[in-house]
């Protein structure tokens, strides 16, 4: 389980985040915020940790994310990272969309609602 992240430099628009006094990640968190303060940002970061090969589309940046048991995982040592879920808006809306092609298709939309819902 992700605890904090330390630090977070030249990812989005964190130039030179510290996590300072901030209270631990829990098992489910919640991220919001204003339009533009960073919280599509933090998804792609968890995103690297459920797939290392998406950091190729961050050069430069720099990371350093605590694990309960104090194990910590950077952009250059992602060995064993946590098991995630990572939804969005976005995410979601491309689910909700490829569920409209399937159906066009004559595809059966009760069985792909099901499917992409077990896959959450």
């Amino acid at each position: 389980m992700i605890i904090r992240i330390n630090q977070l430099t030249n990812f989005g628009n964190y130039r030179q985040f510290q996590w300072g006094n901030n209270a631990p990640f829990t098992k489910c968190n919640l991220i919001y915020g204003w339009n533009y303060s960073g919280k599509t940002t933090l998804s792609r970061l968890f995103q690297i940790l459920a797939d290392p090969a998406d950091l190729a589309d961050w050069q430069g940046c720099q990371f350093e994310i605590e694990l309960q048991g104090g194990t910590k995982l950077t952009e250059s040592h992602l060995a064993n990272p946590p098991r995630l879920l990572v939804t969005t808006h976005k995410l979601k809306r491309s689910q909700i969309d490829s569920e409209k092609s399937a159906a066009k298709e004559g595809g059966n939309k009760k069985i792909l609602r099901r499917e992409l819902l077990s896959n959450q």
